[in-house]
């Protein structure tokens, strides 16, 4: 558990005010760009970091004060961190001697850890002789053979090739729901974020900006930054005014024209808003043929179609505005032809100009 966690180094302010409770056996992942404090926030719960302010629970215990050893937890670090003159039982079995164990007790644990991450064949090896994937097996099975409270994982993945890495993610999965241990895994990669963790916790400059479900955060995000940092490619996102004409009320910029419920029409003039930005996701977009009407689509113009296999990503220009849309691998798109986008209506999200706080 996490209370008004903060870290300064000097004037800069890497974390800002992180409240989070972790449950007992939860895969909580942490996401967010480069510098947002989600990999200081993992290290002061490790005890490598000192905190500028708040406090850290382990169970019932307050930790802040604790060596790394006393906190009863297991860091998995992107570099493998693997002693080179050791052999892979040698390397997972340190940590255990250095607690004077009896060595009947090492031998069992590397070898159940071992058996689980499919190393059995490899513990006589020197970590030159391992490829990627298997020096990442050897730093979690280092981990493992501790048995903690907790296993905290930062970026473990990165330094892996695309397909090391998706073998590896599934991996992971199997080896939480057969462990059944507390996980906090920072990551700047949302395909992990979203497939692995039970909850996501959305960071940015320092704070907490979102914490749910990996449905929860896709489908409502809570600000602007969540929407568009969730999602590849990214959300499109339209600035409108909000005006009314013949008692309805219109969400207007000069490529979209949407007319809002009533209800959403009330929240608007109860929240006094003058701007706002329309966002809605590639996927949620229906291409027509021509121009077509003006009122809840777009006229824009292909310019790049890409091929991924199973699906195209169309980048549209209209007004000089890039727009994006995912559509099926066997849609007629050519570069050059004037189309119409229409947003699905009720996928349609709508974010105040100034806060970018989600009205709906």
């Amino acid at each position: 558990r996490l209370h008004q966690l903060r870290k300064s180094f000097g004037k800069v302010v890497a974390v800002d005010g992180v409240t989070l409770d972790v449950q007992d056996g939860e895969f909580m992942v942490f996401l967010g760009p480069s510098g947002c404090g989600k990999t200081t926030t993992l290290r002061m719960v490790a005890g490598l970091e000192t905190t500028s302010g708040g406090d850290i629970f382990i169970g019932e215990r307050r930790v802040n004060d604790l060596s790394p050893k006393e906190r009863d937890i297991a860091m998995v670090f992107q570099n493998y961190a693997l002693y080179p003159h050791m052999s892979v039982f040698e390397n997972m079995a340190f940590a255990l001697q250095l607690r004077k164990m009896p060595g009947e007790e090492i031998a069992r644990r590397v070898r159940e850890a071992a058996d689980l991450l499919g190393l059995e064949g490899l513990l006589e090896r020197r970590p030159r002789q391992l490829s990627g994937g298997q020096r990442q097996r050897v730093a979690l099975g280092r981990a493992i053979v501790r048995e903690p409270a907790a296993f905290l994982m930062d970026e473990p993945l990165s330094n892996l090739d695309a397909q090391l890495r998706a073998q590896m993610r599934t991996e992971l999965i199997r080896l939480h729901r057969r462990l059944g241990s507390t996980t906090m895994y920072v990551t700047h990669d949302q395909v992990e974020a979203l497939t692995m963790g039970h909850r996501i916790v959305v960071m940015n400059g320092g704070t907490v900006q979102q914490v749910g479900t990996p449905r929860e955060i896709y489908d409502r995000p809570r600000n602007r930054f969540v929407a568009a940092f969730i999602g590849s490619p990214t959300m499109n996102l339209v600035d409108c005014e909000v005006g009314s004409s013949q008692g309805a009320t219109y969400l207007s910029s000069p490529i979209l024209r949407y007319a809002v419920k009533p209800e959403q029409a009330r929240l608007l003039a109860e929240r006094g808003a003058g701007g706002v930005t329309v966002g809605f996701r590639p996927e949620d977009v229906t291409l027509h043929d021509g121009a077509g009407p003006l009122d809840g689509r777009i006229a824009a113009g292909v310019d790049v179609v890409e091929t991924l296999g199973s699906e195209l990503h169309v980048y549209l220009v209209a007004e000089g505005a890039t727009i994006v849309a995912k559509t099926g691998a066997d849609a007629p798109v050519r570069v050059g032809a004037r189309l119409s986008l229409e947003p699905h209506p009720e996928r349609i999200h709508v974010f105040e100009r100034e806060s970018g706080v989600a009205l709906w």
